[in-house]
């Protein structure tokens, strides 16, 4: 279930295929939880307003900053996972692949890593040098 998580090229069984989406969206989540509790740990630049104390006010303020900074990194790194498995199965030359990918890409992590371990499962397409 857990094994050649990094081979992008291995054709994945459905099985294979739901640890693939464990472990990435996993790691995705840990990612997150990194820049939240960097942002609480650098803590609010200013004085909370009355009656909420420093602790909500700098979790306030890590959930936000670390909302927007998930919201930047997260198509990136669904971007450079979908571009990575389709030069990997030999589908960049696929239409209907790449609408596959630009959906994950859009999507975020929880429903975009349903369709990239989709694509997990793809056959590999043997790659024509145009030489």
């Amino acid at each position: 279930m857990f094994t050649h998580l990094t081979d992008f090229s291995h054709r994945r069984s459905q099985r294979e295929a739901f640890g693939f989406f464990i472990v990435y969206f996993a790691c995705s989540a840990l990612i997150g939880a990194i820049f939240l509790v960097i942002f609480f740990l650098i803590g609010p630049r200013s004085a909370p307003p009355s009656g909420i104390s420093n602790v909500q006010y700098g979790f306030f303020l890590g959930l936000k900053s670390g909302a927007q900074v998930g919201l930047t990194i997260a198509p990136v790194f669904m971007g450079a996972l979908a571009i990575t498995i389709l030069n990997q199965k030999g589908l960049l030359r696929h239409l209907r692949s790449w609408v596959v990918a630009i959906l994950a890409i859009l999507l975020g992590p929880f429903m975009g890593l349903i369709l990239l371990a989709y694509l997990t499962t793809r056959e590999n397409k043997p790659v024509v040098d145009a030489c």
